[in-house]
């Protein structure tokens, strides 16, 4: 059986606690995807991106952190994604066409 994480999710209940080292994955992934992206690229004479992202260690997406209501990797990951989508279509005239695929 695996160790309890202390992320448990209800329907109707409270949001779980995020733990900073959770907070520290979640900023992690959103710089490393934004600098990726931008990474695969940067050639401008290519015309798509093909990419596959799994996370494999995420919860139920939204957390509590103090008072406030945050976001958990699958909707920061999807958030990094959609910036970095808009900033290839303000630098690229031609367009890039993208297929992103999240698995979480």
């Amino acid at each position: 059986m695996g160790k309890r994480t202390g992320y448990d999710w209800l329907i109707g209940g409270p949001l779980p606690e995020l733990g900073a080292h959770s907070a520290a994955k979640h900023d992690v992934y959103d710089q490393y995807l934004g600098a990726y992206i931008e990474t695969l690229t940067r050639n401008y004479i290519k015309r798509e991106l093909n990419l596959t992202i799994v996370d494999g260690f995420c919860g139920g997406g939204r957390y509590r952190r103090g008072s406030n209501e945050v976001d958990g990797s699958p909707l920061r990951m999807l958030a990094a994604i959609e910036r970095a989508q808009s900033q290839l279509d303000a630098a690229r005239s031609r367009g890039l066409r993208s297929k992103l695929t999240l698995f979480s």
